[in-house]
């Protein structure tokens, strides 16, 4: 169980928090930043204790890092399952927000330095990117059931990503 005396970040260490949430601690802290900036989660001091950015952005990374149910993530987090659902979903919606000022393709500038990084590190030219992708597993849908049978041997969508 969690220590919640202590900030939530610091409970693992380095390893074990990307182990854990699948992102750099520095990463995490950064974007619990910009939820503390935001207006997405309240900030009042009445009524019951409001979950703070930082458990709000860890119980969201914790529930899509794990196969654990909002049951289980809302016991580790010590909130009740309704408001780990909640503050979960307003999480996503401000990520899904942000995401073309953090997700985009290099501009040409930015492109040529890439290039130049992959050239000197691994002696390819006219690269910028790496490409992978990973099937997420998902119940058989209703509709078009064939178009989510992946090669795998079972329905999934298609998770795939360019990084450089």
């Amino acid at each position: 169980m969690w220590n919640m005396k202590r900030p939530l970040v610091r409970v693992h260490s380095k390893k074990e928090f990307k182990k854990h949430f699948r992102i750099n601690r520095s990463t995490a802290n950064r974007i619990i930043g910009w939820l503390d900036t935001s207006n997405v989660l309240p900030k009042h001091s009445y009524g019951r204790e409001k979950i703070n950015s930082q458990k709000a952005f860890l119980l969201t990374l914790w529930y899509l890092s794990n196969t654990e149910t909002f049951r289980q993530v809302a016991d580790r987090f010590n909130v009740s399952e309704s408001s780990s659902h909640r503050d979960m979903k307003k999480v996503l919606d401000f990520l899904l927000s942000q995401k073309s000022s953090v997700i985009q393709w290099p501009d040409a500038n930015t492109a040529r330095e890439i290039e130049g990084r992959f050239r000197m590190m691994k002696g390819i030219r006219n690269v910028i990117g790496c490409i992978d992708g990973s099937h997420i597993e998902i119940s058989k849908p209703k509709d078009n059931q064939e178009s989510y049978y992946s090669r795998k041997g079972y329905h999934s969508l298609l998770l795939q990503s360019i990084v450089n």
